[in-house]
C-alpha cells in the first residue's frame, strides 16, 4: 500500500514522486503508486480555508519577485490547531503547517519540527529529510522558495485519519554553496497539490503520508 493509501479513495495515475519544492518541487523519482482523494462516503470537505484574499491576477509585465525579500530562515508560525481537537479545520491548519516547513528546512537545516510530526510510514517525509541532510552536509542552503497557499480543504475520514489537500505556489529559490555562489536556480513559480495524510493519535497529530502532483505531473 502506498504512503496514503489508507486516507481515502483511490484513483490510479501514475503518481510522480517529489522531494521538495522548487528546490522543494523537485522530481527525483516515478514510482508507480495510488495517489490519495478524500473519500466521498466517508469523507465530508470542509470549507474551504483561504490563506490570503483573494488577489487579482498578475499583469504579464511584473517582474519577478525577488527571492531575497523572503526571509526562509524564520519558521512559519505554529497553528493553535497542532493542539487539536482533531476536525476538519484543524487538519487543514496541521496540513498547511507541514508544508509551509519546506523552506525553513531547507534554509536552515532545522528538522526537528518535521521529523517530529512524521511517522515512519511516511517515506516522503523522509526523503526529504535525507535530502536536507545531504545539503547541508555538502555545505549548500537555500534561499527564497516561498510557499504560498492558494487553498487547502480538510477531510474526516474517520477513525482518526484525516486528508488535507493543499495547493500551493512555489516562489523562485535559490541553491547556494559554502562560499555563496549559486549552483542551482528555480526562476519559475511551480504550482503543485499536496495530499497529507494525517493522523490523530489521542493528544497529537502526526503526518503519516504525503503525495505531490505537480503542475504537469499526472
Amino acid at each position: 500500500m502506498s504512503d496514503l493509501g489508507r486516507f481515502g479513495a483511490m484513483r490510479h495515475p501514475k503518481l510522480v514522486a517529489a522531494v521538495t519544492l522548487a528546490g522543494a518541487l523537485v522530481v527525483i523519482a516515478g514510482c508507480d503508486s495510488s495517489t490519495p482523494t478524500a473519500d466521498p462516503t466517508t469523507a465530508r470537505p470542509s470549507a474551504t480555508v483561504s490563506a490570503s484574499p483573494e488577489r487579482p491576477p498578475t499583469p504579464a509585465t511584473s517582474p519577478t519577485p525577488d527571492i531575497e525579500e523572503f526571509d526562509a530562515t524564520t519558521p512559519p508560525e505554529r497553528p493553535s490547531g497542532l493542539d487539536g481537537p482533531p476536525s476538519e479545520e484543524t487538519a487543514a491548519q496541521v496540513g498547511v503547517f507541514y508544508i509551509s516547513l519546506l523552506p525553513y528546512v531547507f534554509a536552515t537545516g532545522d528538522r526537528e519540527d518535521w521529523d517530529g510530526l512524521a511517522t515512519a510510514n511516511c517515506t516522503w517525509c523522509a526523503k526529504v529529510s535525507a535530502f536536507v541532510r545531504d545539503e547541508q552536509s555538502a555545505g549548500k542552503y537555500r534561499v527564497g522558495g516561498e510557499i504560498e497557499v492558494v487553498d487547502v480543504q480538510g477531510f474526516d475520514n474517520g477513525d482518526g485519519k484525516y486528508l488535507a489537500v493543499v495547493r500551493v505556489s512555489e516562489q523562485p529559490s535559490k541553491v547556494l554553496d559554502a562560499s555563496g555562489k549559486v549552483v542551482e536556480e528555480y526562476e519559475a513559480p511551480q504550482e503543485a497539490k499536496m495530499q497529507v495524510g494525517l493522523l490523530w493519535t489521542g493528544d497529537s497529530w502526526a503526518v503519516d503520508g504525503v503525495a505531490v502532483d505537480t503542475e504537469g505531473s499526472s
